[in-house]
């Protein structure tokens, strides 16, 4: 743990908490805490990548803490106007969004979603199902939010992720092969939003980040949490970040269906795939650092070769056969 003694202190004492009890739950793109106060359950987030993990390449314009607030203001909002349970700002006592540690770090409290996590052994089509309805109302509402500065899943993003990997090759944690086969990938990608953006297809705001273990579910309701990667995007991409959770095609398939009926649209499964594939190519570039150190990294990455971006550049379809 980074952070004890006097510095839980002195975040603690920025809110309205009275005798606050505190657990570590994870470092990924924050140090994130559990905080127990009478009865009451919070998620405390110190805003410090773990080391090997950096937003640099999302960042544009803006000072860090900025997203950070912006993604505050989106919560509030989908708590008011949306049907879908989400997180809710825990404010200061001076009423801020968020506080900071003496170095500047931010530091966020967001209310506690009561339920479990998902993962592949508790789904059937029935939840697929409700996840489909869930990112479809999601959707709904998101895509009337316009002017926040968020990240940008983007023609930009996909420059800075070419030059990203050139650099993971550098450090050789890419093989020659590997870098020439991302990139090809990314390039597609590219063509891909460059045809959407030609046919006046709208950038919304999306969550991006929809694996299971960032949907809970009780009662059979699912609440999508950890918005800290939503941006501008194509629709598209939420959908596609959902399926790729699923190894079932069954499952896959009751999540599209869903979406589609709820939001009164029909997916394309082709761009469905190309932001599938773009989610993996995201994590490469993003974490390559941090999981070409792991033993599973050259492993899966063989299989993504194989199931996924050669199949992409070759225009076959893959989503519900891997």
């Amino acid at each position: 743990m980074v952070y004890l003694g006097f510095e839980y202190q002195y975040i603690l004492n920025h809110f309205r908490f009275k005798d606050p009890k505190i657990k570590f739950l994870r470092h990924n793109e924050n140090l994130v805490y559990q905080v127990t106060d009478q009865n009451k359950v919070y998620l405390l987030r110190i805003h410090q990548p773990i080391e090997g993990f950096t937003l640099s390449l999302h960042q544009r314009h803006f000072p860090f803490e900025v997203y950070i607030k912006s993604e505050m203001e989106i919560l509030e909002y989908l708590n008011k106007h949306s049907p879908i349970t989400v997180q809710a700002p825990v404010k200061t006592k001076d009423g801020h969004l968020l506080t900071f540690l003496n170095d500047g770090t931010p530091v966020s409290v967001l209310t506690w979603i009561e339920g479990q996590a998902l993962n592949e052994e508790m789904c059937n089509k029935d939840i697929a199902y409700n996840i489909g309805q869930m990112v479809g109302k999601m959707h709904l509402n998101l895509s009337d939010l316009k002017g926040y500065e968020r990240y940008c899943y983007d023609q930009e993003l996909v420059q800075k992720m070419m030059v990203e990997i050139n650099t993971a090759y550098q450090k050789e944690h890419l093989t020659k092969d590997q870098r020439e086969l991302i990139i090809q990938s990314l390039e597609f990608v590219e063509k891909q939003m460059n045809l959407l953006d030609q046919s006046k297809e709208e950038k919304v705001l999306v969550h991006y980040d929809l694996g299971l273990s960032n949907l809970i579910i009780k009662d059979d309701k699912i609440s999508p949490i950890d918005f800290s990667l939503c941006g501008y995007g194509y629709y598209q991409m939420d959908v596609a970040a959902t399926a790729i959770s699923f190894k079932d095609p069954e499952h896959r398939k009751a999540t599209i269906k869903c979406f589609e009926d709820t939001v009164g649209i029909k997916v394309k499964i082709p761009l469905v795939e190309t932001f599938f594939a773009f989610s993996l190519l995201l994590y490469i570039t993003f974490q390559h650092e941090k999981a070409s150190k792991e033993s599973w990294f050259e492993k899966a990455m063989q299989r993504w070769e194989k199931t996924i971006f050669k199949p992409l550049l070759q225009g076959k379809p893959f989503l519900f056969n891997l």
